[in-house]
C-alpha cells in the first residue's frame, strides 16, 4: 500500500495525531514482522534534509540486544551539540557492561591536529589503569606545551617518584634542581 503525494507539487503529506494518553504512544510506525525493516529516505542527490524535533521528553534511540547504532555523514562537516542552559548538563559518551570494550575516537585526517581536544575550562584525564601516550612519528614524537610561551608545565607531585628513561636533553637559559 502506498500513501503519497504524486507529481511535482508544492504540497505535503502530513500524518498527525492529537493523542493525549501519557501511557500510550500518540503516533507509531511499526513493523510486526521480525524480519521487516523501517526506512526513512530521500532520492539520490536530494538537496532536502530529514528533520526531527523532539519535545521535552527527549530523543531516545534504543536497540534490542545485538543491535547497533550507526550514523554516517558523507562529504561535509558534522556536529553534535549539547546546548546547556544550566550547570552540570553534561554530555556523556559511555560504554557500560563491565566488559573488555572501549570508546574509540579515530581520525584518518592527515593534518597535525587530526584529533583536536579544545576546552574553555580545563581538561582532566583520570584512569584506574595506566595512561599511555604514544606516537609513531620518529621526528616530532610527543610534544607537551609547545604553542604558548611562559606557561608552566608540571609533572608529578612532591610525594611521587618521576622516572625518566633514555637520554635527557635540557635546553634553556636556567636549570634548577631542588633536591
Amino acid at each position: 500500500m502506498t500513501i503519497g503525494v504524486e507529481n511535482l507539487s508544492d504540497s505535503s503529506l502530513i500524518l498527525s495525531s492529537s493523542g493525549t494518553n501519557a501511557t500510550k504512544d500518540a503516533f507509531k510506525i511499526i513493523t510486526t514482522n521480525t524480519s521487516g525493516n523501517i526506512l526513512i529516505t530521500q532520492t539520490v542527490n536530494s538537496m532536502g534534509a530529514i528533520n526531527m524535533i523532539s519535545g521535552r521528553g527527549g530523543f531516545n534511540v534504543t536497540t534490542q540486544t545485538g543491535g547497533s547504532v550507526n550514523i554516517n555523514a558523507y562529504g561535509n562537516t558534522s556536529l553534535y551539540t549539547n546546548s546547556t542552559t544550566d550547570d552540570y548538563q553534561d554530555l556523556t559518551v559511555s560504554v557500560t557492561g563491565n566488559t573488555n570494550s572501549r570508546i574509540n575516537i579515530k581520525s584518518e585526517g592527515t593534518n597535525y591536529d587530526a584529533i583536536n581536544i579544545n576546552s574553555t575550562g580545563g581538561i582532566y584525564a583520570y584512569s584506574d589503569g595506566p595512561i599511555n601516550i604514544e606516537s609513531n612519528n620518529n621526528i616530532s614524537g610527543i610534544k607537551i606545551g609547545t604553542d604558548i610561551a611562559n606557561i608552566p608545565i608540571s609533572i608529578g607531585t612532591p610525594s611521587n617518584t618521576t622516572t625518566i628513561y633514555g637520554n635527557l636533553d635540557v635546553k634553556g637559559t636556567t636549570t634548577t634542581i631542588q633536591s
